[in-house]
């Protein structure tokens, strides 16, 4: 959506923005009142439109104080009239306007600032990667998987590097057209799990683009026996806002692969709060049974129990997943008359310390 708001298909960012415009607002106006606290000085940017939409002055919301919010950034304080010999001197300046022509992707303007760059200081550090992204630039997207494949190494081990060192935090925004014009070339190569990042989905998620990572793992025949594409359409859905859907993926990680499982839940990066919680409280237990990942769906729904009204039955017969099919049935249950001796029973037999908690917190 960003990048069809730079290149004009949107007029504004509402309709793409997740949340409340109040909601946005409140957390762009404490997001500014850190940046007042660290003594930064606040101005207003122009956010211009890219590629044939270039040289538009672009309008990110409708609602003039979010818009006011959206299109302000942060710089240090400087003393009236004063610059600093170091972050201020020409070379600086022209580096500046190279990183500019980068970022609104100009490669004709990034070659003219480079030179003049290299005209004031010969040898300068950003020469080298300067040079990598203006290629970049201007190399036509692949085709075919020879050419995503030489372009996607080319992209790991020389443009993305020289992007991070020249263009810090706005490198995404330059890589990402790169990742999905790789992704569109892969659409067709099946995905090789001794290759994992030889797959548009790998493409996709670098951008990351949540809907083309989605799409190009339903289209690969048996990707729910993949570890791998599960945990990538999990994140996708996640970010698309379809929780539900990306627990269910989770759950599934947790049968078929629980190593990978519990390498993903206790990354910083795992995104969703109240599943790392769960998983942090099952093995907070004082218990002498087994806690593994296998056994964590069950115990989450006990912890969450409206998922039991999202997630189906998983259908095989093995013990953790008949223990997540007994919770689910129980929670059905919960206030009803006559609750099933049967289901407690068989759940008693599974997992003791599951039925335990199950009469702890519903019975």
């Amino acid at each position: 959506d960003y990048w069809a708001w730079r290149r004009g298909a949107l007029i504004s960012l509402d309709e793409a923005l997740a949340g409340s415009t109040a909601e946005i607002k409140a957390l762009l106006e404490e997001a500014e009142a850190w940046a007042q606290g660290l003594a930064l000085d606040a101005e207003a940017m122009v956010h211009q439109g890219w590629e044939q939409n270039a040289g538009a002055e672009l309008r990110a919301s409708r609602h003039s104080s979010l818009n006011a919010l959206l299109g302000r950034r942060f710089r240090r304080n400087r003393e009236q009239g004063q610059l600093d010999i170091f972050l201020d001197g020409a070379d600086t300046i022209a580096a500046n306007a190279l990183r500019d022509a980068l970022c609104t992707r100009d490669p004709l303007r990034a070659r003219e600032e480079l030179e003049r760059l290299i005209s004031l200081h010969p040898g300068h550090e950003a020469q080298e990667q300067a040079a990598a992204l203006i290629a970049a630039l201007e190399m036509p997207n692949p085709e075919g998987a020879a050419q995503s494949f030489e372009q996607l190494d080319r992209l790991e081990q020389k443009w993305l590097p020289a992007a991070s060192h020249l263009l810090g935090d706005r490198s995404r925004d330059f890589l990402a057209p790169l990742w999905i014009g790789i992704g569109k070339a892969l659409a067709a190569v099946s995905f090789d799990p001794l290759r994992p990042t030889r797959h548009a989905s790998w493409a996709y998620q670098q951008c990351p683009n949540w809907g083309n990572l989605k799409r190009s793992v339903l289209a690969e025949q048996g990707y729910a026996a993949q570890p791998v594409l599960l945990e990538r359409l999990a994140e996708a859905e996640w970010w698309l806002r379809n929780r539900p859907q990306a627990i269910a993926h989770w759950f599934a990680l947790c049968w078929q692969a629980p190593g990978e499982f519990k390498r993903l839940v206790q990354t910083p990066s795992f995104p969703d709060s109240a599943v790392r919680k769960a998983w942090r409280l099952m093995h907070g237990r004082d218990s002498e049974l087994e806690m593994s990942p296998a056994w964590f769906p069950a115990w989450m729904l006990l912890e969450e129990p409206g998922l039991a009204h999202a997630l189906a039955p998983d259908g095989d017969e093995g013990g953790p997943q008949r223990a997540f099919e007994l919770v689910i049935a129980l929670l059905a249950e919960v206030g009803a008359n006559k609750p099933s001796i049967e289901l407690r029973e068989e759940l008693q037999e599974l997992h003791p310390e599951l039925l335990a908690c199950y009469l702890e917190k519903f019975a």
